[in-house]
C-alpha cells in the first residue's frame, strides 16, 4: 500500500467556513489538534479541528452543520485503535463525551426488559468503566472486555473481543 499523495487529499477548511464554525458552536474548538494527545498510541498528525459534543442533540447540531457546509467530519470516540497520519486529517473529529458516557440499567433506554436485564452505554463509555459498573451491579459476562481501552461504540462498529 503506497502513502496517499497529497493532492489525494480532500481541500482544507476554509477560514470563512472555519469562522462559520466558530459563529455556530457553542463549545470549545481545539484548532490544529495535536492527535497523539487523543490517540491511545500517543503518536500522530494533527487535525485541523477537534469538538467534544456532550448530547444527542448536540451531536446532530453538529453533524448537520458539517454536513450542510460539505466539511469532512469522523467521529473518534476514545481514539484507540487509530493513527492519524503525519499528514494530518483534514476536517473535524468528534469526540464523544458527556451523556456519551452514560449507563443505564433497565429502564434507562427504549429496549425491552422482559428477557432479563438491560444495561444500555452512551457509545463514549470506555469498556474498563463499562465493565467494573457491570461489576458492582452484579452482572458478569463483559470481563474479557477489562483490559480493551476503547468504548462501546468502537466495540460495536469495530467487532471488539469477536
Amino acid at each position: 500500500m503506497s502513502p496517499v499523495a497529497h493532492t489525494d487529499l480532500p481541500p482544507p477548511i476554509t477560514t470563512a467556513r472555519r469562522r462559520a464554525l466558530a459563529a455556530f458552536w457553542n463549545g470549545a474548538i481545539d484548532w490544529d489538534a495535536d492527535m497523539a494527545g487523543y490517540c491511545t498510541l500517543r503518536a500522530g498528525g494533527r487535525a485541523e479541528a477537534l469538538i467534544k459534543a456532550g448530547s444527542r442533540a448536540e451531536l446532530c447540531r453538529l453533524i448537520r452543520w458539517l454536513e450542510d457546509h460539505a466539511v469532512r467530519w469522523r467521529v473518534i470516540g476514545r481514539g484507540s485503535n487509530i493513527l492519524v497520519s503525519g499528514q494530518g486529517f483534514r476536517g473535524v473529529l468528534i469526540v464523544l463525551q458527556g451523556d456519551f458516557r452514560a449507563i443505564s440499567r433497565n429502564g434507562g433506554g427504549s429496549a425491552p426488559a422482559a428477557a432479563g436485564v438491560v444495561v444500555e452505554a452512551g457509545a463514549g463509555c470506555p469498556l474498563p468503566k463499562l465493565v467494573a459498573w457491570c461489576g458492582r451491579q452484579g452482572l458478569a459476562g463483559l470481563e474479557f472486555m477489562t483490559s480493551i481501552p476503547g468504548s462501546v461504540g468502537g466495540a460495536v462498529c469495530m467487532n471488539a473481543g469477536a
